[in-house]
């Protein structure tokens, strides 16, 4: 009998070199996500400024009205897609992680942007890329290379150069809510290792969902317990009603692109892409409010963006 071909009963492998090139594609389509989060953040807050300054909402009312747009928008996407909304067992600890510590989170960042500009609210809480990458690897075992701590310290050193020189006396006669800004920074950081530790057996729109009923949820309860007096609606209820549709939309996309990009990748290197959103700001305190760009500003946007860059190359 002549002998059965070894190429019928044994299936081919793909190469390493084919393995590599899907990883990097990967890591590369989740540092896209992770920057398009920072766009939809950094819009985001610049709304949340704005209904702060003109209709007086406070931290937890903005919370509310944007986790209640949020959930709405993801419960209708898992009805129309067909994504079931049960979690399993094991993974019930990571997915309320990522709800729990990520309102908590965009809770304190909220009352942070109450007392101090959003240039150093931005400076103090994106600090939670580094803590994350941190989290990660001593959690997870996720790697955390000297390219990953130079990228987020050269990111820190022009995030503090961009807004300069007001960050350190801000920090300082400001401390209360400068502490706001960097618990909401740690407690960001818990909510995006919360992702990974799920991985991808939780559809990136289940945390968005659950992030949105347990906002919206604890933001109301909270608020009434507070007594705090909600505004009458505005004779620019127009005005009103968009701009909080505004931040409900954009915290979605943002939340949506930043879970995939997690699942996709390290947390570490995809976080840091976040840092992009500082440099986004700078550029809409120059067009929008007509802000004189500084010298140390555009350095410190210039290091930051290099910064990413060579993080993202290869």
């Amino acid at each position: 009998m002549a002998p059965v071909s070894s190429s019928i009963s044994q299936p081919l492998l793909p190469s390493t070199h084919t393995v590599h090139t899907l990883r990097t594609q990967q890591s590369n389509k989740a540092l896209v996500f992770s920057a398009l989060s920072a766009l939809a953040f950094a819009l985001m807050s610049l709304l949340v400024r704005l209904a702060q300054q003109t209709h007086k909402l406070t931290a937890l009312q903005i919370m509310s009205l944007r986790c209640t747009v949020q959930a709405i928008l993801a419960l209708a996407l898992c009805a129309l897609k067909g994504i079931s909304l049960r979690i399993a067992t094991h993974n019930i600890k990571w997915v309320m992680g990522r709800a729990g510590f990520g309102l908590l989170g965009h809770l304190l960042y909220y009352m942070s942007l109450g007392g101090l500009s959003m240039g150093i609210a931005n400076v103090l809480f994106f600090t939670n890329p580094l803590f994350t990458a941190l989290i990660a690897h001593w959690f997870l075992g996720e790697q955390f290379t000297k390219k990953h701590g130079w990228t987020a310290v050269c990111c820190l050193l022009g995030i503090v150069m961009v807004v300069m020189p007001s960050v350190v006396d801000v920090f300082v006669s400001d401390l209360g809510w400068s502490l706001y800004a960097l618990l909401g920074a740690m407690s960001a950081s818990l909510a995006y290792v919360s992702v990974r530790g799920a991985g991808s057996s939780v559809h990136a729109m289940v945390h968005v969902a659950y992030f949105g009923i347990t906002g919206a949820m604890g933001g109301f309860a909270l608020s009434f317990i507070s007594r705090e007096p909600w505004p009458q609606l505005p004779s620019q209820s127009g005005i009103f009603l968009c701009l909080c549709l505004g931040i409900g939309v954009f915290a979605f996309l943002a939340q949506y692109l930043m879970n995939r990009g997690l699942q996709l990748a390290n947390a570490g290197p995809v976080v840091m892409m976040r840092y992009i959103d500082t440099v986004i700001g700078f550029v809409f305190d120059i067009l929008l409010f007509h802000s004189p760009p500084s010298l140390t500003g555009i350095t410190g946007a210039t290091i930051i963006t290099i910064s990413l860059l060579l993080l993202v190359s290869q």
